[in-house]
C-alpha cells in the first residue's frame, strides 16, 4: 500500500488515503516519487474554481516530479530500476497522425481523444509511487552530487524543453530560426503557432487548457 492524495471530482473532496501500488503494465514505468514542486495554482485547481480544466473523477492530482524508477514493464528498454529520473505530465500519444491526442497527466485533458487518454492515464505525482508511460520518465545523468529537493528545479525547464524538443531545434540552431523554418512551412496562414506544428504535436487549439 502507499499514501495518495485523491480527489473525488475537481472542486469536490480532497483526502489523503491509502491505495495500492500501482502494477507495471506493458510500456509503464513505476516510479518512487522523491520529491516535485507543487503546481502554482494548485489550490484554485483542486477547489474546481478553474473551468477551462479537465479532469477524471476519482484521481490523484499532480504534475512533474523527481524520482527512482522501481519497476518498468514490457516493452520497455532503457529506464531501469533504481535510476534517477525527472517525469512529466505531458503525454503525446504515439500513434502517426496529423494530431495525436495528448493530456497532462494528473491535471487536465482538451477534450476529444485526450478523455479517452485520460482514462487510461489518470493519476498523477502527489502520491508515494506514480505508475506512467515510458515516454514522459527521463533518466537524470551526471548529477549525482545534488539532493532531490535542488533536482526539483528541473520540473520547470520541462515545459521549454517540451517546446525545444518538439520544434525539433537542432545544435547550431537558434530558436528564431526554428521559428523562420516554421513561418516558411505555413506560409502566409494566420492560424496562431502553438509551437509543435513542425511535427504535428502542437496542443490543440479547441482546447482551453494550458
Amino acid at each position: 500500500m502507499m499514501k495518495s492524495w485523491k480527489i473525488d471530482r475537481l472542486g469536490g473532496k480532497l483526502s489523503f488515503v491509502d491505495v495500492p501500488i500501482p502494477e507495471v503494465r506493458p510500456g509503464s514505468v513505476l516510479v518512487r516519487v522523491q520529491s516535485q514542486a507543487l503546481m502554482s495554482y494548485l489550490k484554485p485547481y483542486v477547489e474546481g474554481k478553474l473551468p477551462a480544466y479537465r479532469a477524471p473523477e476519482d484521481f490523484t492530482p499532480g504534475g512533474n516530479a523527481i524520482g527512482t524508477v522501481e519497476g518498468v514493464g514490457a516493452d520497455v528498454w532503457h529506464l531501469k530500476k533504481g535510476q534517477k529520473v525527472v517525469t512529466s505530465s505531458h503525454l503525446v500519444a504515439r500513434e502517426n497522425v496529423p494530431e495525436p491526442g495528448q493530456i497532462l497527466i494528473g491535471v487536465t485533458s482538451p477534450g476529444g481523444i485526450g478523455d479517452a487518454l485520460q482514462g487510461s492515464w489518470k493519476d498523477g505525482t502527489l502520491a508515494e509511487y506514480v505508475l506512467l508511460p515510458a515516454q514522459v520518465v527521463t533518466p537524470i545523468e551526471g548529477l549525482d552530487h545534488y539532493d532531490f529537493p535542488q533536482l526539483t528545479a528541473i520540473t520547470r525547464c520541462i515545459v521549454p524543453f517540451g517546446g525545444l524538443t518538439r520544434g525539433r531545434l537542432q545544435a547550431g540552431e537558434t530558436g528564431g530560426e526554428r521559428c523562420q523554418w516554421c513561418l516558411r512551412e505555413r506560409g502566409n496562414s494566420r492560424r496562431p503557432c502553438n509551437g509543435g506544428e513542425s511535427r504535428g504535436r502542437g496542443w490543440p487549439q479547441q482546447g482551453n487548457a494550458r
